[in-house]
């Protein structure tokens, strides 16, 4: 009897004084339940522990306490920008605050100055990086496909954060292709910066991140002659509009990323060959590409709680 009553004390010592509960992953309830082991006493529990529930809300956690009957004692929402570690810590001396107000039995090893970091505004993330892509040019109008171009591109954007857009920046130059006019050729390529507002949704730290843009482009046409009496070459400027979206794979400061695009140039070209019969050809007015690339991103986004 005395063997069993000493293990029966010893089990109830070691109960937890709030059971942490919840689907999130960052913070893990088990990082919480262990912040709370050492602010909450020792000592012998309540029959039925409180449970603190942790839900995670897009670019927050929401953490519920509740007594064993499903009465709400607290409920809160902290910012994800800090780290999960510090989240952690954050989330206990909530939920310990909590227990010593509502439980005047608890003596709290709260220090009498802590508190919860408020949210910290998110740091702008700019990221620089280049790609290559396959370029397609399918017809609009009365023109076959064109066949596929490689490209080479490099890309620089800044995102202030919490879904407010940014801005990117792309140079792209493509290889040749050609159009068949009469007896001959007509090569082109084109050279192209774009500018444009993009917004990004996704944590800095998570594994994966979206960005959808759009721009408009100023472009520098080539075209050439090929396999004529008399080859000319001329350069074009002109203005277009193109949107895209881009995957960021990763959760290091160097990444990868997958981008699918389409441009469209309202002015239409025509190729014309005179002699020695009268032959023309239309270079296509819209593109397709598909990009892989590799970029740096930062600075990073996250921060991490305080207690003074």
């Amino acid at each position: 009897m005395i063997v069993g009553a000493a293990l029966w004390t010893s089990l109830v010592v070691i109960e937890p004084l709030v059971r942490v509960a919840g689907g999130s992953g960052c913070p893990a309830p088990v990082e919480v339940e262990a912040r709370l082991e050492a602010l909450l006493p020792a000592g012998p529990p309540p029959v039925f522990a409180d449970v603190a529930t942790l839900e995670e809300r897009g670019e927050r956690v929401r953490v519920t306490l509740r007594r064993a009957d499903g009465a709400t004692l607290g409920q809160r929402e902290l910012d994800r920008t800090h780290s999960c570690e510090d989240l952690a810590a954050a989330i206990a001396l909530v939920v310990a605050s909590w227990e010593s107000d509502v439980h005047p039995e608890f003596v709290s090893t709260l220090p009498a100055t802590a508190r919860v970091p408020a949210p910290r505004p998110r740091r702008s993330l700019f990221d620089v990086g280049g790609a290559v892509a396959a370029s397609t040019a399918p017809a609009l109008v009365g023109t076959l496909d064109q066949g596929v171009a490689a490209m080479g591109m490099l890309a620089a954007g800044w995102v202030p954060g919490r879904g407010r857009p940014g801005a990117r920046l792309t140079l792209a130059a493509t290889s040749e292709r050609a159009l068949q006019v009469g007896a001959g050729e007509a090569r082109w390529r084109r050279l192209t910066a774009a500018f444009g507002p993009q917004i990004r949704w996704g944590r800095s730290g998570g594994a994966a991140m979206v960005d959808v843009h759009a721009a408009v482009l100023a472009t520098a046409l080539s075209l050439r002659g090929s396999g004529f009496a008399t080859n000319q070459r001329q350069w074009v400027a002109e203005l277009g509009a193109g949107a895209g979206a881009r995957l960021w794979l990763g959760r290091n400061p160097g990444r990868v990323w997958l981008e699918v695009g389409l441009t469209v140039w309202p002015r239409q070209h025509n190729v014309v060959a005179q002699a020695p019969e009268d032959a023309r050809a239309s270079v296509p007015r819209a593109e397709l590409l598909v990009a892989l690339g590799f970029g740096f991103m930062g600075p990073n986004a996250g921060g991490g709680a305080t207690a003074d």
